[in-house]
């Protein structure tokens, strides 16, 4: 099949999900019809995005942390490496297993995907949550490895202080930045799993 026709078929599903969405949610649904609409559209984009995103962030990492140690040949960086690379690849392993459990969304009716935008939701959330965890463990192991890392560099940082400043302020804000944006997301997730499990009742709770 085509991906024009595969999306031609997608585009008539869609479009035969306002009439149902209007006969079937009551009128004080958490989700508009055009908002569910609008997620359909988007719903394998996102699915595939996050694919992208998460391979090419884990490869990105894992070649850079090994240039690191290749380039500085140091035990006590290759002892962080030895930390990090198998937390990201269990933070993806979690987000393989998440993603393959809630499967492809099949075409149907306005409430078969709103059940699976619940599984996808919760999926989402579980992910969110984890990567949360994983940054706090990563900063944690980064803190304690951070002034083993800078007795051993004592020398070169005793003459350039300003070095070691500088570290620890970017290192600060990084793990910062990244722990609120991290929980943001399971915030925002966390809402859209609430309105969209409301409306998955407002479709299972009618008499």
């Amino acid at each position: 099949m085509s991906s024009q026709s595969k999306d031609q078929e997608n585009d008539d599903e869609l479009a035969s999900w306002a009439d149902d969405f209007k006969q079937t949610s009551p009128a004080a649904s958490p989700l508009s019809a055009d908002a569910v609409i609008e997620e359909g559209k988007k719903s394998d984009r996102k699915q595939n995005l996050a694919w992208v995103s998460q391979v090419f962030g884990l490869l990105f990492a894992i070649a850079n942390f090994l240039g690191i140690v290749v380039y500085t040949r140091s035990a006590i960086v290759a002892a962080l490496s030895a930390v990090v690379l198998p937390t990201l690849l269990a933070l993806f392993g979690w987000f393989v297993h998440l993603r393959l459990s809630v499967g492809k969304r099949e075409q149907g009716t306005v409430a078969s995907f709103v059940g699976w935008m619940v599984k996808q939701k919760r999926a989402d959330l579980r992910i969110a949550q984890a990567n949360r965890m994983g940054l706090v463990f990563l900063a944690t192991a980064f803190w304690v490895w951070f002034p083993i890392f800078v007795l051993s560099k004592a020398d070169r940082f005793g003459a350039h202080p300003s070095r070691l400043a500088f570290g620890a302020a970017f290192s600060l804000v990084v793990f910062t930045a990244g722990f609120l944006r991290t929980s943001t997301l399971v915030r925002r997730v966390d809402e859209d799993l609430v309105r969209w499990t409301k409306l998955e009742a407002s479709f299972t709770d009618r008499p």
